[in-house]
């Protein structure tokens, strides 16, 4: 079920002005589904695929994908949302003018483009320890969802489910094998109550989303068409690398985007890149 901008910020105890942010309006991209995906820092390789996964699809069925974007799964869920063409909201535990992990600061023109980075700190705050916990709680408010790909039984990542469950916000967990430490946290969340994400379309279903609907979106009515959709949600945004992954000749590229842009199921944005609508 989704909810307004008004309730999100009501769980956030705060009003939009109280927020510092960065990039795209804060407010805009809450008035969309919303779906916050995080997990352990350290993930395995599974756990970067199920997260790509799903970051991925529901990107492409028009969710936001809300994170932290700190090591791990939260930056590969941040990733994998603007390779397919998605909108995202990092919420930083840093200031905005103070993008934290400074490793991360190479992903920030590509988010901005289509997103933005939000903190409840002046623009140069350098983050305390106890910071990253109530940002935690900012993610589960912004959100029409909560899924945890993958998590030990002590990683933090447990603490925007339990700020979501006190929300009333659900929370999925992606089960993962018995054996492995980076799934026990997951798994005991679905033992305690949280529900199993087998696929994407089990959050879908919950957000009521129709998944026909968001796979007609990326049909084209052509192959040329279809080739072009294709390559968008595969990562290609600008004309050149499009024509690349395309091989179109110049005239049928350009007369296929803007039959895409009529019947809109492309956008493009300020810097004459396109996206998925």
């Amino acid at each position: 079920m989704l909810t307004s901008v008004k309730t999100k910020l009501q769980r956030a105890n705060h009003s939009i002005d109280f927020f510092n942010t960065i990039g795209l309006d804060l407010s805009d991209l809450l008035s969309k589904p919303t779906v916050a995906i995080v997990g352990t820092r350290k993930p395995t390789a599974y756990g970067k695929e199920v997260t790509e996964l799903f970051a991925i699809a529901l990107a492409r069925a028009g969710v936001v994908v809300v994170s932290g974007f700190a090591f791990g799964v939260d930056i590969a869920a941040h990733k994998a949302c603007l390779s397919a063409g998605g909108n995202t909201i990092a919420v930083l535990a840093s200031g905005v003018g103070n993008i934290y992990p400074a490793s991360h600061q190479r992903y920030a023109a590509d988010l901005l483009k289509v997103g933005c980075f939000v903190s409840m700190h002046e623009a140069d705050h350098m983050p305390h320890k106890h910071e990253f916990l109530e940002r935690n709680r900012i993610i589960a408010a912004f959100s029409d969802a909560v899924l945890i790909t993958e998590a030990a039984d002590k990683s933090g990542s447990l603490n925007t489910a339990k700020h979501a469950k006190e929300l009333g916000v659900p929370v999925f967990a992606v089960p993962g094998p018995i054996n492995s430490t980076n799934s026990k946290g997951t798994n005991i969340l679905i033992q305690n109550g949280a529900l199993p994400a087998l696929d994407p379309s089990d959050i879908l279903r919950a957000l009521g989303l129709d998944q026909k609907q968001v796979q007609q979106s990326l049909l084209g009515s052509t192959p040329l068409e279809q080739a072009i959709l294709e390559a968008v949600s595969s990562g290609a945004c600008d004309e050149s690398s499009i024509q690349l992954a395309t091989q179109l000749s110049t005239p049928e590229l350009q007369q296929s985007l803007t039959i895409l842009e009529i019947n809109g199921q492309l956008q493009r944005d300020s810097i004459g890149n396109w996206h998925i609508q």
